[in-house]
């Protein structure tokens, strides 16, 4: 079986009863145990720092190779395996051979992370759930000892309540920024960056960095992100090209430029892998929301422009009939899956561009119906519950809503599109069509967006607004949670 840890009187000492069992003994054990409680292998994430291990990684759906050894690092890579701590130099020599070294590990809901020494190694969220164990695993030579001291467990009081989230897009860094006022006056518990959060437009990061530093240096912007935590996604503006996509040959460096200005931890997902999508899972069970960032910049296919003289909407663009263009890409997509799986009670898809117009022919995701239908079919196929699009780019405001899913469970998917925080259209844009707008016409001065979710109520009540320069409502729609769902 298994080596435990020895006791004196009530308390581990951190000695090993049992040489630990490894390779196919530690495979063997996996499986037997997970046979007998009826667990998921595919399910189950598995860590390991040697190619001994091997038996092990392959029969879990979640391998991770921690601080491994060269031939497991190169296998890990070669199989597109988790390797946390790849190109962290650090973080890798957080671990001191020889002396006593100081875990810490924090797991609250979806969200794990890990200090040794005091150097943070991990910053996750598991895509697989909310609950489950912590395992302590040490790796070590036969013959000698190694102990755990101190060993501390101490509960954490539930996450809170999220209530009042604000959203916007679209900043001139270089111009002012009265809207804060608004934003902080209306008190969010969370704000939502909805890409073009600058204009850097630019392939030196030089550019890129200066510009993020003049709106970090905005004195409303500065006190609004000393006021609530700033969820973020990039446009084509931040990211560094009008309209860009894949093709942009920065995107690399913009999106570690990114991370910086929005204080991604290191260990997070968003600075292991190529894109800026993540996501997060906040609130109590029963009150959860899952915030779903999406990435449609550095994946995405290019665009189709209409032929001269042959222009059929108000904007540039034709719907993409190649069945392999993209918005998301195969790796985003694999990982948006597993995200509507993730238990919540609401979820918000934070999307630059917007989801549900199809007919004013600027940037939106119906330039790729098939990508658009795609996500509708995902939606249907998980039941998953409430979803809520928010969107920016478009410098105007808007509620979209429309029904999709099978004819005997059809259920509404709303966009809320709230743009510009500081340049807006000045109804430049004022005949834009767009047949599944609700709650009046679009709103085309500065504004900011809001969800007000009353968790008190028997069914939830949603309230989406637009909010003006002084934070009154211009535009408003309210439904309950429970209309959000199939039938």
């Amino acid at each position: 079986g298994a080596a435990e840890m020895s006791t004196t009187g009530e308390t581990y000492d951190g000695r090993l009863t049992a040489v630990p069992p490894t390779g196919e003994a530690r495979y063997s054990l996996l499986v037997d145990y997970a046979d007998a409680h009826g667990l998921d292998l595919r399910e189950s994430v598995a860590y390991a720092d040697s190619s001994s291990d091997l038996p092990m990684l392959e029969a879990v759906g979640f391998p991770v190779a921690v601080n491994a050894e060269t031939k497991l690092a190169s296998i890990a890579r070669r199989r597109g395996w988790l390797v946390p701590l790849k190109g962290r130099p650090v973080a890798q020599a957080a671990f001191q051979n020889g002396k006593w070294n100081h875990y810490r590990i924090r797991a609250v809901g979806d969200h794990i992370q890990i200090w040794v020494n005091g150097i943070q190694t991990v910053d996750h969220h598991d895509a697989v759930d909310r609950e489950g164990y912590i395992a302590l695993q040490h790796h070590g030579e036969p013959g000698k000892v190694y102990r755990f001291r101190k060993v501390r467990i101490q509960e954490i009081n539930a996450p809170p309540v999220v209530s009042r989230i604000g959203l916007g897009s679209c900043v001139r860094q270089d111009r002012p920024q009265p809207i804060w006022k608004a934003v902080r006056a209306f008190q969010p518990e969370l704000f939502l960056m909805l890409g073009d959060n600058i204009y850097g437009d630019s392939e030196d990061m030089q550019v890129l960095r200066t510009k993020y530093q003049q709106l970090g240096s905005n004195p409303g912007f500065a006190a609004l992100r000393k006021q609530c935590p700033l969820l973020a996604v990039w446009d084509d503006h931040d990211y560094g090209v009008n309209d860009g996509g894949a093709e942009y040959p920065q995107k690399k460096g913009s999106q570690a430029v990114f991370n910086e200005f929005f204080a991604v931890p290191e260990g997070n997902d968003r600075r292991r892998r190529p894109g800026t999508y993540d996501a997060q899972v906040v609130g109590p069970t029963g009150q959860r929301i899952q915030f779903i960032l999406l990435d449609t910049r550095y994946f995405r296919s290019p665009l189709k422009a209409w032929a001269p003289n042959a222009r059929q909407t108000p904007g540039p663009y034709r719907p993409q009939e190649d069945p392999q263009a993209t918005v998301l890409g195969a790796a985003q997509w694999k990982w948006l899956e597993e995200q509507l799986q993730v238990p919540a009670e609401l979820r918000v898809v934070a999307s630059s561009i917007q989801f549900l117009p199809e007919q004013h022919g600027w940037e939106m995701w119906a330039n790729f119906p098939r990508e658009r239908q795609r996500l509708l079919d995902l939606l249907a196929r998980y039941d998953t519950g409430g979803v809520i699009f928010i969107s920016g780019d478009r410098h105007l405001a808007e509620i979209s809503r429309m029904e999709t899913g099978p004819a005997k469970s059809r259920f509404p998917v709303y966009d809320l599109t709230s743009s510009s925080l500081n340049q807006p259209s000045g109804g430049g844009n004022a005949s834009e069509p767009n047949r599944h707008r609700i709650a009046g016409k679009h709103y085309p001065k500065v504004n900011f967006g809001s969800i007000v979710i009353d968790w008190t109520a028997t069914d939830p009540q949603l309230t989406l607004s637009i909010h003006d320069l002084n934070g009154a409502a211009v535009l408003q729609h309210s439904l309950s949670l429970s209309s959000l769902r199939t039938p």
